[in-house]
């Protein structure tokens, strides 16, 4: 049987999360002819379905949870596509799906796709009774595997991890002229340049790597900070504060980010945690070095002195030294770029990891009709 996914982000966010929700549904829809998005009304991710001619249909939601009025809208979704499959990303949503589910007709198999870590226990009887009416849940990172199966109640053998891949062609050195780029987003042609791309908060900590770049003080280099945010104020204040304005850049939002990896030197991810870090698999595609915080998903993704280097979060005098030891030391820097390039080729390919992530709902489905 193949799938025909609905898909449910009720969200007022935009981020990686969302993307990924709306990434999925092109995916379905090229991979099965069908896909379909349910979305918060007039919120950021309707627009980008609309501007992406991604199926969208949108709901309001009064009540978290039980909101009978979306239920009963799920229910005639349900029926009129003929859904077998709802992929979630939300405990929210799946209690949604899961009534919908229990009086539809075709009683579709509710998948939840989890992609933020979540440390709070859910094991109440509310809680106990949507997880044991979904037929998989599906995370990000392995250390997600073992967290779901500490908060939940969800069968072990229903977890499935499946990593976020990218187009790893898109990020080959040789597809991009790095002279030319450099020139286009105003950095200086042979200069150090140290990059990070992320949304602009508290959480992502740009304030830490302001601190060691600067305390670092390489000659002729550079920090570019990719991304938007209200934590922007905040950074361009300490950058006034050190005066280090002129070794600074803004980039702001790019859609075009494989190339920005191209233009620069080293990628540092100072986050105080993350559930994965695309921005990390990016990187390993651009064989260009990281360094990051030790804790979440970061650490699946770096094995500290073998695919990068690790720090502690807010530890900005360590992570200017290991600025300073990538800047000297040519052959760690070779090492680690290589042996995250080889890592990303062989585990983060987008094309193995969409088609990982929809076997696992084909073999349910496939499981469930024999």
């Amino acid at each position: 049987m193949k799938p025909h996914i609905l898909f449910i982000c009720i969200s007022n966010g935009f981020g990686g999360l969302e993307l990924q929700m709306a990434q999925k549904t092109k995916d379905a829809i090229e991979k099965y002819n069908f896909g379909l998005i349910i979305t918060q009304k007039n919120s950021k991710l309707s627009k980008y379905c609309a501007n992406n001619n991604i199926p969208f249909i949108e709901v309001n939601p009064k009540i978290d949870y039980i909101d009978i009025s979306v239920i009963f809208k799920l229910l005639a979704i349900i029926e009129k596509n003929i859904i077998n499959s709802i992929v979630c990303s939300k405990s929210k949503e799946l209690s949604l799906a899961v009534f919908a589910s229990k009086i539809s007709k075709t009683k579709p198999k509710i998948f939840f796709y989890q992609q933020m870590q979540n440390g709070i226990i859910k094991k109440d009887y509310f809680h106990n009774f949507i997880y044991k009416n979904i037929s998989g849940a599906i995370v990000i990172a392995p250390f997600m595997q073992k967290q779901i199966q500490e908060t939940t109640i969800i069968d072990p053998s229903k977890v499935f991890v499946n990593y976020i891949g990218v187009k790893l062609e898109n990020y080959r050195k040789e597809n991009h002229n790095k002279r030319q780029i450099r020139k286009d987003i105003g950095l200086n042609e042979n200069s150090f340049v140290v990059l990070n791309v992320g949304r602009m908060d508290a959480q992502k900590d740009q304030i830490t790597l302001i601190k060691a770049f600067d305390k670092a003080c390489i000659p002729n280099s550079q920090l570019l900070l990719v991304g938007e945010g209200d934590f922007k104020k905040e950074c361009e204040i300490l950058i006034e504060t050190l005066k280090i304005k002129n070794k600074v850049v803004f980039l702001g939002f790019r859609d075009d980010i494989e190339k920005i990896y191209n233009a620069c030197d080293l990628f540092v991810i100072p986050s105080l945690t993350e559930t994965l870090g695309i921005v990390i698999i990016e990187s390993f595609a651009s064989k260009i070095p990281v360094i990051g915080t030790n804790g979440g998903g970061i650490v699946d993704l770096i094995k500290d002195r073998e695919r990068g280097l690790l720090f502690e979060p807010r530890d900005y005098l360590k992570l200017s030294e290991l600025i300073l030891e990538l800047y000297n030391n040519k052959d760690l820097y070779k090492y680690l770029t290589e042996n995250a390039y080889e890592f990303a080729q062989s585990n983060l390919n987008f094309y193995e990891q969409r088609k990982r992530f929809f076997n696992f709902i084909e073999g349910i489905l496939n499981k469930n009709n024999k």
